[in-house]
């Protein structure tokens, strides 16, 4: 039997509650002094480089997501980024010294500016979507008239089978005792006669984005079509007319824990469930994301069928920018590959013991062994790899005949007039409001606009302290806009990120104080920081000494690009004028050094620049 409790045990235990309580208070507090701290707000200022680059940028940076505007294909489109990956591109791959100028702004108005961007990054890529919808309806008009073939995506991750498979049996199995042993006839029947009913119905003109933060566009013609197609598709896999295309996966490597397998097996449950659920209940435009749930059922399917890992590809087609490299730039990407390998299985093995798979973490690993197939294809061309196309779930863009689409040709020429000048219409509007012009709509005009959009129903001026008009003072300038905001914005602090090279150059040369070091890593010919690329124009000196000496410097530069002409011709049969490209690069971004601009600061491809900060490296 215990004893009773002392008195000092009792008086202890009653003094134990206050201090809790107030560890608890405390707790509390911070809390709240959490929820309600000082946001971090900066207006960022990305120097010049080569290329695109050469007009500097200017982002604004809200915790740990940047906002900027970029010029794509003619339209200037808010991008939103993570701080490290921004940073990461910026100040490291294209080797940019950032300025960072840190604003006051109460927690109510930054939250003001964070949904104002965030809403506007929305209606954006909707009125963007839609305009490619209108262009679709085109295109799929005009392959209805010519009796060709429509692009359907995910189509490429299935090929028809040469002779009759069985039906992938567990799935089909439970889609029988789900909805009816003729569910498949049915939805069959439906499919076709919904195809054979379509006709081009014009929609209704674009809505603006003022008012609409949301635009709810109708579904267009094309759009309509490609998800009754993807849906007969799918019902051709699940009964095995179709199969998954061998040449569609990626081979990542024996699969033998059993770890491993039991979450491949929770994840084949969660998918089969997703895959009857769309079946039976259809929403308009789920079509692609059935036939990609089916595609990764059956490359799950084949991984635990043969104790190997298989994952669709990502990277699709030829890359966007096929650079050849140098022997040192091979080895950096050979040891970048290593490294990548060994941070891929790692990555695994702690997927693989979290309990609840999830679409998530299956997509990582699908990045992981996307990027390493991309090594290894970019190591065999003897190529710069390319990791900047967006890894987005996995595509398959192939194409579908239209054979069970009904309309006369009479029907379609008409249909065609009609979705030409709708997309004309919807066309011009876009361009109006998002189009890139150098002066009134660029970078900078565009994200000065969406901050003074923020504050509608406030001042600017009491949110930011100043205010600066998108077209006067010079503001349109990227450096010139920056200098506003010191002046105008009143910031609390200037903080200035170096770019990867110059980081590099004042460790090994303490600061500037080695003088010998400094004069060495001033050129390309005798630097050890940098090797030179072929997008990065012929240069002999970097041009971001003192600012009298870049009249010298970007003079040298031109003769030294002038004096690779020859050797660019002599290549020409060869590299098929990439060094021909890059002497006529060099001496085009010559001349506004020779102004006084500092321009030349080089770039890093992604793997070498990993690859130069891994452990061991010199």
């Amino acid at each position: 039997m215990p004893s009773a409790p002392s008195k000092k045990a009792t008086r202890t235990e009653f003094f134990v509650f206050p201090e809790v309580a107030l560890l608890l208070i405390l707790g509390l507090w911070s809390l709240e002094a959490e929820a309600f701290k000082a946001p971090r707000v900066e207006m960022l200022y990305i120097d010049a480089n080569v290329g695109s680059a050469s007009g500097g940028h200017v982002a604004l940076r809200l915790d740990d997501e940047v906002y900027h505007f970029q010029n794509e294909q003619g339209t200037t489109r808010l991008t939103r980024d993570d701080w490290s990956r921004f940073r990461w591109v910026y100040n490291d791959i294209e080797n940019r010294n950032i300025e960072a100028a840190q604003l006051q702004v109460s927690p109510l108005d930054a939250e003001r500016l964070r949904q104002h961007l965030g809403l506007f990054l929305i209606a954006q890529q909707r009125e963007k979507d839609y305009l490619k919808a209108l262009e679709q309806d085109i295109s799929l008009l005009e392959s209805l008239g010519s009796g060709g073939q429509a692009p359907l995506m995910e189509r490429a991750f299935f090929e028809p089978t040469i002779a009759p498979r069985a039906p992938l049996i567990s799935l089909h199995q439970s889609l029988i005792e789900q909805a009816g042993p003729d569910f498949s006839l049915e939805e069959r029947s439906r499919l076709l006669k919904a195809l054979r009913d379509l006709r081009y119905d014009e929609t209704p003109e674009g809505l603006t984005l003022e008012g609409h933060p949301y635009p709810d566009y109708p579904a267009t013609f094309a759009e309509e079509t490609m998800d009754l197609l993807s849906r007969q598709l799918a019902l051709k896999v699940m009964e095995g007319a179709e199969r998954l295309r061998q040449s569609a996966l990626i081979d990542a490597g024996p699969l033998t824990t059993s770890t491993a397998r039991l979450w491949l097996l929770g994840y084949l449950e969660k998918l089969q469930a997703s895959i009857i659920r769309d079946l039976q209940t259809p929403y308009p435009g789920g079509g692609s994301s059935l036939l990609l749930a089916l595609a990764r059922h059956q490359s799950v399917t084949l991984s635990l069928a043969r104790n190997r890992l298989f994952f669709l590809h990502l990277y699709e087609g030829e890359p966007r920018h096929v650079e050849a490299i140098d022997e040192e730039q091979q080895n950096l990407e050979a040891l970048f590959l290593d490294q990548l390998t060994r941070e891929v299985k790692a990555s695994r093995e702690e997927i693989f013991a979290h309990k609840q798979p999830n679409e998530w973490d299956y997509h990582q690993m699908e990045v992981g062994a996307a990027e390493i197939n991309e090594m290894r294809s970019a190591q065999k061309a003897q190529r710069a790899a390319d990791f900047k196309r967006a890894p987005g779930p996995p595509r398959g863009e192939g194409s579908q005949h239209l054979s069970e689409l009904v309309m006369t040709n009479t029907a379609i020429k008409a249909a065609l007039i009609k979705a030409k000048a709708q997309r004309n219409r919807y066309a011009e509007g876009f361009d109006a409001r998002y189009g890139y012009q150098l002066i009134t709509h660029n970078c900078v005009t565009e994200l000065n606009r969406a901050i003074q959009g923020s504050f509608k129903n406030s001042d600017e001026r009491l949110a930011l302290g100043g205010h600066i008009d998108p077209l006067l003072s010079q503001s349109f300038v990227p450096y010139r806009y920056f200098e506003l905001v010191r002046q105008r914005y009143r910031p609390l602090a200037i903080t200035r990120w170096l770019s990867y090279r110059n980081r590099q150059l004042d460790a090994i040369s303490h600061h500037g104080e080695d003088s010998a070091i400094a004069l060495q890593e001033s050129t390309t010919l005798t630097g050890t920081l940098y090797s030179p690329r072929p997008s990065d124009g012929h240069f002999l000196f970097f041009t971001e000494q003192p600012a009298w000496t870049r009249p010298l410097l970007g003079t040298a530069n031109l003769v030294y690009a002038v004096a690779t002409i020859a050797e660019g011709l002599v290549s020409l049969p060869t590299d098929e004028g990439r060094g021909l490209e890059s002497a006529m690069s060099g001496m085009l971004f010559s001349l506004p050094e020779i102004g006084g601009w500092t321009i030349r600061k080089g770039s890093y491809t992604e793997a070498g620049l990993r690859a130069r900060s891994a452990p061991g490296h010199p």
